[in-house]
């Protein structure tokens, strides 16, 4: 049951993040071959002025830096090839329903242990 966390700055007019948010949940649930429901997501919206890359700080979310900060935590033992098919997947649907220049999300995948996670 893999979780996404998203961190991000404001979007443009027109961006519904709830709507991103379940499309990356469902695509991710596709890719993964698991029904929707098994896909959990939260989004955060970092602050104005609570993000800064290098010595520029931004309120809005720009096409080319600030990327967003995507956490993934998911159970061990995933192979090479699912864990990039996972963050090529959850990239994908960021940059296109972000309007962002690809590349400009930031991913993280973490295992949730056997006898580590309840």
């Amino acid at each position: 049951m893999p979780i996404v966390q998203v961190s991000a700055l404001s979007q443009k007019a027109g961006v519904n993040v709830s709507e991103v948010l379940r499309k990356v949940c469902c695509e991710l649930a596709r890719v993964i071959q698991k029904p929707p429901h098994a896909v959990w997501g939260t989004w955060q919206k970092l602050e104005a002025g609570c993000y800064c890359e290098g010595d520029s700080p931004n309120d809005m979310q720009p096409a080319g830096t600030h990327p967003p900060i995507v956490n993934l935590i998911a159970f061990e033992g995933a192979s090479a090839e699912r864990i990039e098919a996972v963050l090529t997947c959850v990239a994908e649907v960021l940059v296109r329903e972000l309007q962002i220049d690809s590349g400009n999300v930031f991913i993280t995948y973490n295992e949730a242990r056997a006898g580590r996670t309840f």
